[in-house]
């Protein structure tokens, strides 16, 4: 069965493409020149809710999954992939017409995997790839209106049981050549039951967590990896590297800095505990 809901406001303004037997797509569209095509094998959802100009969509489901696009603003730009069974997506970007090109590209490859990212004002860009079943990436990103500074995020994991929970928040107002961010994190979690959490809060903050580990049950009963950053402040930086993928990883690490100028490093590999909290 192929069941497609489109409102007057889709059927006057911008372009929709579909492909798809035995799914559900809803597209809205108000404004001019924005861009939706869904791509469904299965039985799959889609719902794409567009507003105002320029703004892209495109979906690409293979198996039992659910995706939905809200795009208020323009020129944002949604990519999102899934194949396997019970996916999640759920991705929002710009909240009124101030709001410009924010782009997110989504891939999901497994089961049960679930994927919330919401991206506010201009030029934030948001990258998640999870291929495993039950991994779970919550992303929040704000900036400012206007062509001022966003944030950058790109969350890699492979595996099951991951979770990364991430919020950055620009502060400054100023205006970058596009291309360039303000916050940058890149995450990347291999193997089993690794949790990663990140705020960085002000501009200019770098923070990166590869962590790879099996769980065992050892340190906490839940993860064998844990990874929190908090980074308040400007041109902070924060690396953390925990390994030990034989199953006795359970490392555990907590970061917090705020002030201007701090930089830390951290390694670990198997049953380590580390807390560093630097202040200005």
């Amino acid at each position: 069965m192929k069941k497609v809901v489109l409102s007057a406001a889709a059927l006057m303004c911008g372009a929709m493409m579909f492909a798809q037997t035995g799914n559900t797509s809803t597209a809205t569209q108000a404004g001019g020149n924005n861009q939706a095509t869904v791509d469904q094998i299965g039985t799959n959802q889609s719902t794409i809710t567009q507003e105002h100009a320029d703004n892209v969509a495109l979906v690409d489901q293979n198996g039992t999954n659910t995706s939905t696009i809200a795009q208020d603003g323009e020129e944002h730009y949604a990519d999102v992939w899934q194949d396997g069974s019970n996916n999640s997506s759920q991705l929002e970007q710009g909240s009124s017409r101030a709001h410009d090109d924010n782009q997110s590209g989504i891939v999901q490859d497994g089961n049960s995997n679930s994927s919330y990212v919401k991206q506010i004002a201009d030029y934030n860009r948001a990258y998640v790839n999870q291929v495993g079943n039950d991994n779970t990436v919550d992303l929040i990103q704000d900036s400012n209106p206007n062509g001022s500074l966003g944030n950058y995020s790109n969350i890699n994991q492979e595996g099951n049981e991951n979770y990364a929970y991430s919020r950055q928040t620009t502060l400054s107002s100023a205006y970058l050549p596009r291309g360039q961010n303000s916050n940058i994190e890149d995450v990347d979690q291999i193997d089993n039951s690794n949790y990663s959490s990140l705020d960085q809060t002000g501009d200019d903050n770098y923070s990166k967590v590869n962590q790879s580990g099996n769980f065992s049950g050892s340190f906490n009963g839940t993860f064998s990896n844990e990874a929190a950053v908090i980074q308040n402040g400007d041109f902070l930086s924060s690396v953390i590297t925990q390994n030990d993928g034989g199953g006795n990883a359970d490392n555990w690490a907590q970061v917090n800095q705020s002030g201007i100028g701090h930089t830390q490093t951290l390694t670990q590999s198997g049953a380590n505990i580390a807390t560093i909290n630097q202040s200005n």
